[in-house]
C-alpha cells in the first residue's frame, strides 16, 4: 500500500484482499472517497481503522514477507511463520462484541 487513501478500498473493500467487505466497512470507505480535504481525508481513514480493528481478525500488512499483525482473539498462529496463512486450517477465532 503507497496510499491509505487511495489503496484502502483495494485492500477492504468488496472483493478486496481482506476478504468480505461489512457494511459498516463500505460505508466508512465511500466516505472516505467522499473527503474534500486533507483533513477530512485523515478523519475518515481513521474511522476505516477502527472499523478494520474491530472486524478484521488478521490484518495484512500489505503482504509484507516478514511481518503481520493478528488480533488477540485468534488463536492457533504459529509463533514464527513462514507464510501469512501457514496452518490457517488450524486458527480459531474467539466470539467477541466490540465494546464503542
Amino acid at each position: 500500500m503507497q496510499e491509505p487513501t487511495v489503496d484502502a478500498w483495494r485492500l477492504l473493500g468488496p472483493g478486496g484482499m481482506s476478504g468480505e467487505c461489512s457494511s459498516s466497512m463500505l460505508l466508512a470507505l465511500r466516505s472516505l472517497e467522499q473527503a474534500k480535504d486533507a483533513k477530512q481525508a485523515a478523519s475518515r481513514l481513521q474511522e476505516v481503522h477502527r472499523v478494520a480493528a474491530a472486524e478484521l481478525p488478521v490484518i495484512p500488512l500489505w503482504q509484507l514477507v516478514n511481518h503481520f499483525a493478528y488480533h488477540k482473539s485468534v488463536k492457533g498462529v504459529p509463533p514464527r511463520p513462514f507464510g501469512l496463512y501457514q496452518d490457517i486450517e488450524h486458527w480459531q477465532v474467539e466470539l467477541r462484541v466490540p465494546s464503542e
